[in-house]
């Protein structure tokens, strides 16, 4: 084996033994983003039903798109049962649900403003 043979191989090498440390220096500096798990999932609800069977409500993201599950989950297994997009309210309808609830609640007072 000549020495014009070997250096090939010893660049192969040395790319292979680079390989992680880029990867860990393209984490470190914000390169490559990794999802966590909260910005994937985030559980709404959960309805005991019976011993070991529970409905959930999970909203789900990828990316710009979100959806929300209802699951079926027991000790055994986790069905979908029903999913649907989510669509962000408007400002205009924002706005007017957070009035209603806020009529609502003081309207639900004890000897409060809601009372006539």
């Amino acid at each position: 084996m000549t020495a014009s043979s070997l250096w090939p191989a010893l660049a192969l090498l040395l790319v292979l033994a680079l390989m992680p440390l880029a990867v860990k220096l393209a984490r470190n500096k914000g390169w490559v983003k990794l999802p966590t798990d909260a910005e994937i999932a985030t559980v709404r609800s959960v309805t005991h039903v019976g011993p070991g069977q529970r409905l959930l409500t999970v909203e789900v993201r990828d990316g710009n798109h979100k959806r929300m599950l209802l699951l079926g989950a027991t000790t055994q297994s986790l069905n979908v049962l029903d999913q649907w997009p989510v669509q962000e309210p408007t400002s205009a309808y924002a706005a007017a649900a957070r009035a209603q609830n806020l009529s609502t609640s003081q309207a639900q007072l004890p000897g409060g403003l809601g009372e006539t």
